[in-house]
């Protein structure tokens, strides 16, 4: 029975239907990609306009290739089902494993893939991401901008240049730092988590910037147990003004 039940949740996570009066619940966006954590970051598939298709992810930026999107406001990631048998219409072709709601209204998104630490060491059906979608919009993630974006699990605190900032689990809006004219500036990054026993420094750095580009940083969980030391991953894109018109 427990068998059976599982099949049903995955075909219905994979029905393509819509079913009547749900036409306005529809979402339609295009979307890039990056991953971070202990992954190898293949063989993964979303579903568009009647196919499953292939994520293709790069290691240091965006993924090259823009996806396009259109249905309901949760997008699903799939691997291939490895017990798919053609013969069995009660078996899925694709397994559905990772899945995020679209809340923002924005036809330009980032979906950044963060890794489960054990997803190398599990079969492809135990893989499991945390997804989140950033507008990336050039107009909204403007040049000389950066984004922080925490996927540690905890709230965090701190200051980004001259800007206090609150930061729970999710993404900041688009924070201003300043073009020296020089070609590079530095911008100090200080971030602490609250404990019982006061506020704990996790980060403090001067982050080296160029101008005419826009930077997301990643905050990742500490690779050591126990360690109060956070990962950051910098993702920095050239932009100018002409594009920005785009």
């Amino acid at each position: 029975m427990g068998k059976r039940f599982r099949i049903i949740v995955y075909l219905l996570l994979a029905a393509t239907s819509i079913a009547p009066g749900q036409e306005d619940d529809l979402v339609e966006f295009e979307f890039k990609v990056f991953g971070v954590g202990s992954d190898s970051y293949e063989g993964l598939f979303y579903y568009n306009d009647g196919e499953y298709l292939p994520l293709d992810f790069h290691r240091t930026h965006r993924s090259i290739k823009t996806y396009e999107y259109r249905g309901q406001a949760e997008l699903l990631v799939y691997i291939e089902n490895p017990d798919y048998q053609v013969s069995s219409p009660n078996s899925p072709k694709y397994y559905p494993i990772s899945q995020i709601p679209i809340t923002s209204e924005s036809k330009r998104l980032l979906i950044v893939f963060s890794a489960n630490r054990n997803n190398r060491s599990v079969a492809d059906t135990g893989r499991r991401f945390n997804l989140y979608a950033l507008n990336d919009d050039k107009n909204y993630f403007s040049r000389n901008t950066i984004i922080i974006l925490n996927t540690t699990g905890a709230g965090l605190f701190g200051r980004v240049a001259q800007t206090n900032i609150k930061l729970p689990v999710g993404a900041s809006k688009p924070i201003p730092y300043k073009d020296t004219g020089r070609g590079k500036s530095e911008t100090k990054i200080a971030l602490a988590l609250e404990t019982k026993e006061g506020a704990r420094l996790v980060m403090s750095n001067d982050v080296r910037l160029s101008t005419n580009r826009r930077i997301l940083l990643i905050l990742e969980p500490p690779r050591r147990p126990g360690s109060f030391r956070i990962s950051v991953r910098k993702l920095s894109e050239s932009i100018f003004p002409v594009e920005e018109e785009d």
